[in-house]
């Protein structure tokens, strides 16, 4: 009887262990469950705080750079408003002094220029408002009362324009912009410094009678059997042979031998010709650069 009862109270216990067992099991699996809910929750709104930081960046960017450009827009329309009062204060009286004119058309050609900016940057403007998708009434009314004032101003130019004409100013003098005054000046400044490198090159060679025969620089004519020959420049002569210079950095040319002959032509007193202590030639210093190089631009030196 004894035995039988310790068996009865072992299977209770065996059902009571296998009871606490399963709730503890079903605990767990509860607990993991919702942790790994809260895990997903938490890096869903992590990446939803993340998207929204990014795109408060994005915003604050492009409305920083809308009222950057807002900025400009109102600081040429202050310039454009001064030289406005300028011309109209010169013109007031009908008599304009040359000096009047010249200064008037580079203020016109600055308002031009002016207004052709501010333009574009209204139509950048209203096309960055769009792309970004902010929906911001205010930028949008800023945009618009902005370009209305240009509008105005565009025609009050005009007016002011039409009464130039009145004064003699040409339509086209007027009408031009200052991109276009600015290449032509680029263009003529070009011109002029390619015109004055041209006129301050010259070119100069320094050799054996043998050595500038055979370069093509120089040959023998007249005289018989090598007898009173001259020596001339070819008339198609290798250029290839010479050394190219700028005639306002150069005012030496080393020759060095026992004696030289010059070739080509110089006007006496623009250069002379230095020697050592034993006579040798060293140099020829020209003394004026200009006037050594008015007769030719080509130096031929034997040495």
């Amino acid at each position: 009887m004894f035995i039988v009862n310790i068996v009865y109270v072992s299977k209770n216990n065996r059902l009571m262990i296998r009871s606490i067992f399963t709730t503890a099991f079903a605990v767990l699996l509860l607990l993991s469950s919702c942790t790994q809910s809260e895990n997903k929750e938490i890096a869903r709104l992590t990446q939803l705080s993340d998207s929204l930081k990014n795109e408060a960046v994005a915003k604050d960017t492009t409305v920083n750079s809308m009222l950057a450009s807002f900025n400009e827009i109102e600081s040429n329309l202050t310039i454009i408003k001064e030289k406005q009062a300028l011309i109209s204060l010169s013109s007031k009286n009908g008599e304009i002094t040359p000096d009047a004119r010249v200064r008037i058309k580079e203020d016109i050609q600055l308002i031009n220029d002016l207004l052709a900016r501010n333009k574009n940057t209204i139509n950048s403007l209203r096309k960055k408002l769009k792309e970004s998708g902010l929906k911001v009434v205010e930028l949008q009314k800023m945009i618009d009362q902005l370009n209305e004032t240009i509008v105005a101003k565009d025609s009050e130019i005009a007016a002011l324009k039409d009464q130039l004409t009145k004064l003699n100013f040409t339509v086209a003098s007027l009408n031009s912009s200052i991109d276009t005054l600015r290449n032509d000046k680029k263009q003529l400044t070009s011109s002029v410094e390619s015109k004055t490198k041209d006129l301050n090159t010259a070119y100069y060679v320094v050799g054996t009678k043998k050595d500038l025969i055979a370069k093509g620089v120089i040959t023998k004519e007249g005289g018989f059997i090598g007898i009173n020959t001259s020596i001339k420049m070819k008339q198609d002569f290798d250029e290839s042979a010479f050394k190219k210079i700028d005639i306002r950095e150069l005012d030496i040319v080393e020759v060095q031998g026992k004696k030289i002959k010059i070739v080509s032509t110089h006007p006496a007193g623009s250069y002379r010709i230095e020697t050592n202590a034993k006579g040798e030639v060293e140099r020829i210093q020209i003394t004026n650069p200009t006037k050594f190089w008015s007769v030719s631009k080509y130096l031929v030196v034997i040495n």
